[in-house]
Formats: structure tokens, sequence, C-alpha cells
């Protein structure tokens, strides 16, 4: 195992007083991190006091739970479940006496949703519903949490009395009023806080998501700041040539030696890269070959069959095009429907703040569109199911795509050559679009040049940045000898390659990949 290289860090981190703020990014163990100070803390605290992890989703508070193991004494969950046990719950009275004796629950569904605050106070008060805003900008259950807080008393001695640190994870992803409520926490309350997250994997701005408020705890006074920095799921090689495209992750870049680790292939025929693609490959391990479209994947799964490679096609719902804040419902139903050992519960571990939905109305509606589905097909009963889930569990959705996205759903479902795409981890050996490889990772991965080139230039950065930071061990670059797109794509590589100063030294394409003419 290669030396960690913030090991410095990451020992400042478990022992560092106050309040602290991580920017890690994938794969730099910020989990392991926070369970870490977790379990330290809590060796050092000999009076009544405990602690709250916060998490974005149940699924996540189960990851912490199973880490924590025997010392689960404080709060694991969700920030809904947070604010909802500890403060709106047991304290709601305190300010809204008419609330006493209701049974208090939350409901996001569409008939809850108000323009207005005032409308949704009037029926949480009424009722002990808490409802949400239209506009998803805004969150009512936190503005509530907040005020209450405010006013009770008693709701600021308990929990100023109970934690004696609260540790919030995927912070970046909290929205202004989740932050406001924090923030009052931490600068009202003095409870010190312990937070974690990634700019670059803030994927629910679309929902209210409120990234600023992880930007500016970073450059706060009251924080102090670590970035992890050492990256445990790729070898430094592949780190380092992944680096050299990102402005953001060039400070990564670590000179190392090159022992096969990032290869490049210049050929000129098929049958003569076959061969080297065999002797590549490592007897152990899985590999992906990811490319830029569905025909090109099946165009090399047909070349490689001999060596066991498997076509893994893009389904209808996972084209790229469909990307936007709402798809994610219908792409979690086809999981329903094809992934090995998913169900009503991995389907409701998805929702981001899942507290605040029920369960058995989840669980209903897909059992009956499963049910319709076998016995009759696609029928208007699926599509209407379909369009429940939408919105129970969406704050706001557009229609024309909802209708685009259901029918996308249908064309996958009703074509079962789509069910490897969602089952792609019983396959040793690949070949599949680069948009269905993300959040995989792979021992070995082979990609063609080629397909990041346009107009004479590196393009789709993203889809390219995704490609090389699937492999953990051996990463294969194909270049078309002659190929004008090879030429540039290897120019590429050495511009960026000469941008990166070690000791001194200015970096060439050679420290980054080696490349071998067949």
């Amino acid at each position: 195992m290669s030396e960690i290289r913030d090991s410095k860090i990451r020992e400042s981190i478990l022992t560092t007083d106050g309040n602290i703020v991580i920017a890690a990014d994938a794969g730099t163990g910020k989990t392991y991190m926070t369970v870490e100070r977790i379990k330290h803390d809590v060796m050092k605290v000999d009076n009544y006091q405990t602690y709250a992890a916060i998490t974005f989703t149940n699924k996540a508070a189960k990851e912490l739970m199973d880490r924590l193991g025997e010392i689960q004494q404080g709060f694991v969950g969700t920030n809904d479940k947070f604010i909802l046990n500890e403060v709106i719950i047991p304290f709601s009275k305190d300010v809204y006496p008419q609330v006493k004796g209701k049974i208090i629950k939350t409901d996001y569904s569409a008939a809850e949703k108000c323009d207005k605050g005032n409308d949704l106070l009037a029926r949480f008060v009424e009722d002990g519903i808490i409802g949400t805003y239209t506009n998803s900008h805004h969150n009512f259950a936190f503005k509530l949490a907040l005020h209450i807080l405010k006013k009770s008393h008693a709701a600021k001695r308990y929990l100023s009395n109970r934690y004696f640190r609260i540790y919030v994870d995927e912070y970046q992803d909290s929205d202004k009023d989740m932050h406001n409520f924090f923030m009052y926490l931490n600068e009202e309350l003095c409870i010190p806080f312990f937070i974690v997250g990634d700019l670059k994997q803030s994927i629910y701005e679309w929902r209210g998501g409120y990234p600023d408020g992880f930007k500016n705890l970073l450059q706060s006074q009251k924080y102090t700041d670590f970035k992890l920095l050492h990256n445990f799921r790729s070898n430094q090689q592949i780190q380092n040539y992944a680096s050299i495209f990102i402005d953001d992750i060039r400070e990564n870049y670590h000179k190392c030696v090159l022992n096969g680790e990032v290869k490049g292939c210049i050929y000129s025929g098929d049958s003569v890269l076959i061969q080297y693609i065999e002797k590549w490959l490592m007897q152990k391990g899985n590999c992906a070959f990811l490319v830029y479209s569905n025909r090109e994947a099946k165009e090399w799964a047909e070349k490689l069959a001999g060596l066991q490679f498997v076509y893994i096609p893009r389904a209808p719902i996972d084209e790229p095009e469909l990307d936007n804040e709402q798809v994610w419902v219908a792409r979690c139903v086809a999981n329903y429907f094809y992934k090995k050992r998913y169900s009503e519960y991995s389907f409701y571990d998805e929702i981001p703040n899942q507290d605040a939905y029920d369960i058995f109305f989840i669980k209903n509606t897909l059992q009956t569109l499963k049910k319709e589905y076998y016995k009759n097909g696609w029928t208007n009963l699926a599509t209407e199911c379909v369009e429940k889930l939408y919105q129970y569990i969406l704050v706001a959705y557009d229609e024309d795509k909802m209708k685009c996205e259901i029918q996308k759903l249908k064309e996958t479902i009703e074509d079962t050559q789509y069910e490897k795409s969602f089952n792609i981890e019983l396959y040793d050996r690949i070949v599949t679009t680069i948009h269905s490889s993300k959040g995989l990772q792979y021992n070995q991965v082979i990609i063609n040049s080629d397909n990041f080139i346009y107009n004479n230039e590196l393009s789709n950065s993203e889809v390219h940045y995704v490609a090389i930071t699937r492999p953990e061990e051996r990463l294969l670059v194909l270049f078309k000898q002659g190929g004008r797109k090879a030429e540039m794509y290897y120019r590429a590589i050495s511009e960026r390659a000469r941008q990166i100063e070690v000791e001194g030294i200015q970096q060439s394409a050679k420290d980054i990949i080696q490349i071998e003419n067949i």
C-alpha cells in the first residue's frame, strides 16, 4: 500500500479542538475519518453528553451505524429526523400550545405544498402536519425548527446540554434553511461542529441545495479547515494521470515511478491490438472497456468476444440527454425491476430526507406497478403508478420531462437486454459506455483516445474525468496509428504534463504515461 501523503492532516483532524470543516474528494475516506473522530471524542467525554451524526439519506446513516458498531448511543440519522425528534416534536408545544396532544408528522405530497409560509404554519398548528413549499429553495421544516428553537428556552437548554459535538456529512447538499439552523446551533448554542463536504459532488442544488454555505465555512475564521488529498481507490499513478486534466486537483500530483499502471498503446490493426490486450489483462481482477456510444461498445464487444468481454448496453433511461433534477425517480424504478437484491426499501433509501415520506405508500405503489406490468404489460395503470411516485417524492417537477422519462422507462423495462446494465457488477469483463460506468470502479480500464477529441481539442472533460478515474490499478489508453484524434489527444497530455513542476523539474508525458507502439 502506498504511503498516505496526508497522514499528518488526518492526525490533526482527530485531535484539533473547536469547529472543523473538511473538504474531501471522492475516495479520500471521509466517512472513515468521521467515524474515527467520533470514536476519539467519545473516549474523551466523561459526562452525560453525547453526539449527533447527521447525514442526508438513510442509506448513509446506516453505513455510519454499521461502522460505529458499539458506540451508537448518540443520534445517528438524517437531518429531517434530527429536527423532528430533537426539536419539533418535543418543543413545538412551547411555542404553539395548540399542537399539544396532536400526532406530528411530515407530509411532502403535492397536497401539502404551499406558496406561503403562513398557510403551512396554519396547517401545522391545526393538524400537526409539516408540509413543504412549492418553491424547493425554501424548507419549511427547518424554518419551523429554527423558530421553535429561538423561542423555546427548554429546547436551547436541552440541545446545548445534550450534545458535545455535531457531525454533518455531505454538507454541500444542505439547503439554506438547513445551513441557518445548523449555524444557530453552532454560533448561538455554542455546540462545536465537525463538517465534511465536497463542492465537486453537490448533486442536490436543483432542490434547494446551498453549496455556498459549505464554501463559506471553508473560509470562516471560526472553523479550522482541512483538505483530504490521499485517494484510497486509485493508485498514485492513475491519480497523477487524472490530476493533469483538472485544475482543481492538480495539487494532488505526486511524482512516482511508472511501472505499467498507466499505459498507451499505438496500434495499426485490430488483430494485433486484441493480442496485446490479452497479454495486458491481469488474470485476476475485472476490466471495463469504456467508450462513448452504444454503437461503439457493441462493435468492440464483438471484437473482444474471444476474451470473454460482454456488451453492456446503455439503457434508454440512462441516456445522458435525460440528466436533470428529476430523472433519478424513473432510474430507481428501473433498478427496482432489474437490479438484483434491490427492494422497495432500497428505493426508499435513495430518497433525500426520506424520513418525511411514507414507506408503505412507496412500497404499495411499487408493488402495484410490478404486479400490473407482469400481468398485463405496460398499461395506463403502470404509467399512473410512476406518476404517483413523481408527484409524491418531488417537491417540484416538469410534467413534460416526466412523460418523456416514463416513456424511456417503459422502453427500458420492455426490452430485457437492458437487464445487464443494471447488474454490471456480475460481469468480470465488460464493454460499456462511460456514462453507464459512473459511480463504479474496476481493477483495469481501457479507453479510446478518439472519444475525447472534438474540433481539434480535448473536449467532454467531465466524461473524460469519469473514464480515467474508474480504474483502481491499471489504465490502458488506445491510440490509432496515424489517427489525427489520437495525435491530438497525446498532444493534450504533453501540454498538461508540462504545466506540472516537481521540485523545480518540469514533467513530461513520459512521467505520466508509458507509450508502446505495437
